[in-house]
């Protein structure tokens, strides 16, 4: 996350094919608080969720479903395409805080490339701590929206602290998406707050945050690394850590031993550390 002005005039923009318009923005990181930083360089190790943005367009899956529609319904009384009609003068406004690898940045784009008639302005923000992850998601975009983000379509990739949000000048939002980010905050209250300030009043957020007893396995699997990572004086946040942490996992543990209930195919390094 960051504090501050624009980093080291790292801002740039690049137009797609469309017309549409993608652009940098990276904010300052030298006062980032320690938990902070520890997981800002867990996703520049490791941007998560692991994604291949050259090999992974025609297999692209998500299970969270963005259908503009049924948000208007439910979050905004139906009328959140009226609203921002071509008549209303109004973009629309979202921001993905804590996008990550971009799973939900594009299912976002695609349903607004479904109404773009309907949605004639549109702006999205896609805030994340880490460059890493900021870099395979707008390689992501590029690679799956072959006809680019559309003519109506403003995306910006923010690098930052969500809670620093409100100093970054983005302005306030019509919707904010946060998921699997809140809960790694020292203090998640201060990220709601962060998130409130730049909120809309006739705004809606989407939030997610992780479930302890569906996430059993993986919180036992990072348990287990660090007391291996004690054991042996290596570093957990190294490769050597990750491939022990891998091995015992693959090889050594009884498919019925607890540590890896819930650590199959979406399994990742992220998650171990």
């Amino acid at each position: 996350g960051g504090r501050g002005g624009v980093d080291g005039g790292n801002e740039g923009e690049v137009l797609d094919g469309s017309g549409g318009t993608m652009a940098n923005h990276e904010f300052g990181t030298a006062g980032v608080a320690a938990p902070t930083g520890l997981v800002r360089e867990q996703y520049e190790m490791l941007p998560y969720p692991p994604r291949q943005p050259d090999h992974d367009r025609s297999a692209f899956t998500i299970a969270v479903s963005f259908d503009l529609p049924t948000l208007s319904a439910r979050l905004f009384g139906g009328r959140l395409l009226q609203r921002h009609s071509a008549g209303s003068g109004r973009p629309l406004r979202i921001m993905v805080a804590g996008c990550g690898t971009g799973d939900m940045l594009i299912t976002i784009l695609r349903s607004l490339h479904v109404w773009r008639d309907s949605l004639p302005r549109v702006e999205v923000v896609a805030l994340d701590l880490s460059s890493a992850s900021l870099e395979v998601s707008r390689a992501r975009v590029e690679n799956h929206l072959v006809n680019g983000v559309g003519n109506s379509v403003e995306l910006r990739f923010v690098r930052g602290s969500l809670l620093d949000i409100e100093s970054f000048g983005l302005g306030q939002f019509d919707l904010i998406e946060c998921a699997g980010v809140l809960h790694h905050l020292p203090d998640p209250t201060a990220g709601m707050a962060a998130l409130r300030a730049v909120l809309k009043d006739d705004g809606a957020m989407v939030l997610m945050v992780y479930a302890t007893h569906g996430r059993r396995g993986i919180y036992l699997t990072q348990l287990m690394s660090r007391l291996l990572a004690n054991a042996t004086q290596v570093p957990l946040m190294s490769a050597e850590s990750l491939s022990t942490v891998r091995q015992l996992l693959d090889h050594g543990l009884h498919k019925y031993h607890p540590t890896p209930l819930g650590f199959g195919s979406e399994a990742h390094d992220s998650d171990a550390v």
